[in-house]
């Protein structure tokens, strides 16, 4: 928005020239929500990145740690023993997602996803999250300078 393409009342309000009025821009956010957990491990994870001689390897496409992403990802439908414990709203919201679409998603990553751990080391994270989530929620400028963080609503 900040480029001066949204809504145009939230231009206005900053003093952004308006190149394209999109009211829409920002809106219908679907963001799904990831729990990780992180370990430490005994074996060279991307945690190495911040070492000068890995991340030079890495940026050469070379070595071990060229592709630090994701390395693995599953999904699956919410277990009928997970389901019982549910609420009638939970039951009807769920109901809603098509029977061959995956509620849930499991990521691994070979290092710290959650980004908090400052302790040096070796981690590797698993992550559990949903796969369809049904809120929408939107996205705001709070400001004409990109130094401030936006407003997020995820509802």
């Amino acid at each position: 928005m900040v480029s001066g393409t949204g809504p145009k009342e939230t231009l206005k309000k900053y003093n952004i020239p308006v190149l394209s009025d999109l009211p829409g821009e920002g809106q219908g956010l679907h963001d799904p929500p990831l729990y990780a957990l992180v370990y430490s491990v005994s074996v060279t994870t991307s945690s190495s990145l911040i070492n000068a001689t890995y991340a030079a390897q890495a940026s050469n496409q070379a070595g071990p740690l060229t592709d630090p992403g994701t390395n693995e990802l599953g999904s699956e439908k919410l277990p009928a023993s997970s389901r019982a414990n549910l609420s009638a709203n939970a039951l009807s919201l769920l109901s809603q997602i098509p029977s061959d679409w995956p509620e849930i998603e499991y990521v691994t990553f070979a290092g710290d996803l959650s980004r908090t751990i400052t302790a040096p080391g070796q981690y590797a994270t698993f992550g559990v999250g949903l796969a369809a989530p049904l809120s929408r929620g939107n996205v705001t400028i709070i400001s004409a300078d990109t130094v401030d963080r936006p407003l997020i609503g995820l509802n």
